[in-house]
């Protein structure tokens, strides 16, 4: 029984390398990505086994078992895993990986969502609201993911209310860069995206 507990507390650094490693790479990676997931509790406990084992078999790999000490290995392996989750990110976010993808008809980017894919053309945007009385016309900024109705930003834009069917500009910020415009698109009926050439 006794000899059971000891192997057990002997297993403990193991454990810990096993889960700590890939645990911190996610957190990293979805950090830098600003792109939090959630998952349940034991998805996050596979999901940091999994990259835990491929994390430490790739820095054995590259260090050729070179550190033989726990005291120095366990540290290393962690800030590698911090290091590979923060790179792995960027290329992730890359534009350059996205046009690699597009340009292979992948007609898939990393995007989870399409709201993404769409607004990230440079380009003008033109919203309708649902009672169609006003209209926002502006660069697109940024917009919310995650979410079916996301809130989108816009710059250099303009308010314009409808009537008797003629544009009315009620506010003008074309000329400031400074002046933004947070927007629901559940408020909106229609959205017109004009590509800047």
């Amino acid at each position: 029984m006794i000899d059971n507990i000891i192997k057990l507390i002997e297993l403990i650094p193991d454990l810990f390398i096993y889960l700590a490693v890939g645990y911190v790479f996610l957190k990293v990676y979805e950090f830098v990505r600003a792109n939090e997931t959630s998952i349940e509790y034991g998805q996050t406990i596979f999901r940091s086994i999994v990259c835990s084992y491929v994390i430490k078999t790739i820095f054995d790999l590259v260090t050729n078992d070179l550190f033989t000490s726990n005291t120095a290995y366990t540290p290393l392996l962690l800030l590698f895993a911090v290091v590979l989750g923060y790179v792995s990110a960027l290329v992730i976010k890359s534009k350059g990986l996205e046009a690699f993808l597009l340009s292979t008809k992948t007609n898939r980017t990393v995007n989870k969502n399409i709201w993404i894919d769409i607004f990230s053309v440079d380009g003008d945007v033109r919203l309708y609201t649902n009672d169609g009385k006003y209209i926002y016309e502006g660069c697109f900024e940024t917009c919310e993911e995650d979410t079916r109705e996301p809130l989108i930003v816009l710059k250099r834009y303009q308010k314009k209310k409808i009537e008797d069917e003629k544009e009315m500009i009620i506010v003008d910020y074309t000329d400031d860069d400074k002046q933004m415009i947070v927007i629901n698109t559940k408020d909106i009926g229609v959205i017109e995206m004009t590509e800047r050439k």
